[in-house]
């Protein structure tokens, strides 16, 4: 069997192929999310993008989604979590397209989060797009979980558009991340600068100097969300550049202390692309924590799709 992967983001769709009988991950493609730019979705559109995308793939079985969790359909259109509007879930975003010819259409990754009673905690298809099976579409935070053994002394610290703290007893969620970062690069970008780039070059002595205060919570569903983010400490002499950026992942890593409970945990495990791209990131937890192990999560394959085919696995 030749599973198509899909990691249906936020900021992007990431896919790979899996051949199974030879345990082989081949053909990686990333493409840019249509909820980058937009809160909601048509079942076409949707549909459309996936058809699109198997369209870059050959001799597929079956396609695996994991996707966002949370939002909610309204007829045919569906809300991400991102979205202004409220309503009541009754699928998953995958889910909703088969909702009509399946009963069993939503996976309990999504399920628990929404609130649906009725779901499936296998791995079943659940339809077709182009006459290629659809199984169960998973959330990506669960695929992420599945694709480290985590151990009692460990807490993984997923890094991507949205953020979680995870142990073996608990997940915090809504933790300002990639979302969030973005509301500042694209305030640079007006500016003619590049954020990020910016951010692979901050030094330990740039976060040692850094003067400001940051808070990140600059949208509505994150966590500790008032009325809005925040820059204050500003005086005549520190309102430059690079103070901003150094500040902003000096308060990006530092949210994260509040979840690390220091006497019982022995590695801190950092997933997702913020970790992978901006060095600081870890050399600044492992200042914070030098007693600790600080370990990026490197791999070439995504951790979502590791995490996808350890349920094939499982259940297929």
């Amino acid at each position: 069997m030749r599973y198509l992967l899909i990691d249906f983001g936020a900021s992007f769709i990431k896919t790979v192929e899996y051949n199974k009988p030879i345990d082989e991950y081949s053909n990686p493609n990333n493409f840019i999310s249509p909820f980058s730019k937009v809160d909601s979705i048509t079942k076409k559109e949707l549909t459309n993008i996936i058809i699109d995308i198997l369209k870059k793939h050959s001799n597929i079985d079956a396609i695996i989604i994991c996707s966002i969790l949370g939002g909610f359909y309204e007829g045919n259109i569906y809300h991400t979590w991102k979205s202004k509007r409220k309503g009541n879930a009754s699928s998953c975003m995958i889910g909703g397209i088969f909702i009509e010819e399946n009963t069993f259409h939503i996976h309990e990754h999504h399920a628990k989060v929404i609130g649906v009673n009725t779901y499936v905690s296998d791995i079943r298809v659940i339809g077709n797009i182009n006459g290629t099976p659809v199984y169960s579409p998973l959330g990506d935070t669960n695929c992420v979980i599945k694709s480290i053994e985590i151990k009692d002394t460990d807490v993984l610290i997923n890094m991507g558009t949205g953020s979680q703290v995870i142990t073996n007893k608990s997940i915090n969620s809504f933790i300002p991340s990639g979302r969030s970062l973005n509301v500042f690069s694209n305030f640079f970008k007006d500016l003619g600068v590049d954020f990020f780039d910016l951010a692979k070059n901050i030094t330990l002595q740039d976060i040692d100097e850094c003067s400001l205060a940051i808070d990140l919570n600059n949208f509505p569903e994150s966590h500790l969300y008032q009325s809005g983010g925040s820059i204050s400490g500003i005086n005549e002499n520190n309102f430059t550049i690079k103070n901003i950026v150094s500040s902003i992942f000096k308060s990006y890593v530092n949210q994260y202390t509040n979840f690390i409970d220091e006497k019982n945990v022995t590695r801190i495990i950092l997933t997702g692309g913020i970790p992978k791209k901006i060095p600081i990131v870890s050399k600044y937890f492992l200042k914070l924590y030098p007693k600790k192990i600080i370990e990026v999560d490197n791999n070439n394959i995504e951790n979502t799709h590791l995490g996808m085919v350890k349920y094939i696995n499982e259940f297929l």
